[in-house]
């Protein structure tokens, strides 16, 4: 099986749901992502340990969101906690290859056996492979 290069930058990346949330609901009420981003600098709405956190936070969770349809944006607002989590993996799937094959080689596998879980043996897994 032919393994892609990884970037180890990616693991201080976190899921920031909340954050993203955030990004989205400020889209949704009119601004702009260059608004939101001016946000970010001026007001600390993801209470980052620091300014450089916040712009690194804000950098990651606008690359997710904009490589979203815009239809998935204007109804994200509307949808249950757990689809906006799905909503959310997709677009991490989306822009991140480590995670993206973590869930296609070893989440895929194990759905279509039946089993829904992934254990840290699993992760464990993929890595050594």
């Amino acid at each position: 099986m032919h393994r892609n290069d990884y970037s180890a930058g990616a693991v201080k990346l976190s899921f920031w749901f909340s954050e993203f949330r955030k990004v989205i609901s400020l889209l949704n009420s009119g601004k702009s992502i260059n608004g939101i981003k001016s946000i970010v600098e001026n007001e600390n709405i993801f209470s980052a340990a620091s300014p450089m956190r916040s712009k690194q936070i804000f950098n990651t969770v606008s690359a997710r969101v904009k490589i979203l349809p815009p239809e998935f944006i204007m109804e994200f607002d509307k949808l249950r906690m757990p689809d906006q989590r799905i909503i959310a993996l997709i677009a991490i799937m989306e822009t991140d290859a480590l995670f993206f094959d973590l869930m296609y080689d070893v989440y895929r596998e194990k759905l279509i056996i039946g089993d829904t879980s992934l254990t840290e043996a699993d992760v464990r897994g993929f890595f050594s492979q």
